[in-house]
């Protein structure tokens, strides 16, 4: 009887790394909680097919400039009064640390322009110091800072 070859012995695929989306990187960093429950309450989650960077500041950084995330979001009467801070702390696109200096300002979603200045090493956005390391993202960027850019 004929014989059949024994089947192709094909090694397993490894799948590729895949990037968290914003809001899994945010959730993955403790440093940022106020900043995403922020982000959530204003509603400003869940486009994943739309490439954003994100000036995120610190739950300290939103400490010292005596904002108090959930009396915040408690006191909101609707999301838009807190989709107007999250809109002056992001940027359409994906913009690294290089692209920022280089380009010497951001305009933000909220309509403002803020500058980027690098003295040294360190990089600041309207001031704020950025934090290394960038938190790359499949939808975007993440800049962690060291105050808030929002007025």
């Amino acid at each position: 009887p004929p014989t059949t070859a024994p089947p192709e012995t094909v090694p397993p695929t490894v799948p590729p790394l895949e990037l968290p989306t914003l809001q899994e990187a945010l959730a993955a960093d403790e440093r940022l909680s106020d900043y995403l429950s922020l982000l959530i309450a204003a509603g400003a989650v869940g486009e994943e097919l739309v490439q954003y960077t994100l000036f995120a500041p610190t739950n300290e950084a939103l400490a010292a400039a005596d904002i108090d995330v959930q009396a915040l979001i408690a006191s909101a009467t609707t999301p838009d009064e807190l989709l107007e801070i999250v809109r002056n702390t992001a940027a359409t696109g994906r913009l690294s640390v290089d692209l920022l200096t280089t380009a010497g300002s951001v305009a933000l979603i909220g309509g403002d322009t803020v500058p980027v200045t690098v003295v040294g090493d360190v990089v600041s956005v309207a001031g704020a110091q950025v934090t290394p390391p960038t938190i790359e993202a499949f939808n975007g960027i993440i800049h962690v800072l060291t105050a808030l850019t929002a007025p």
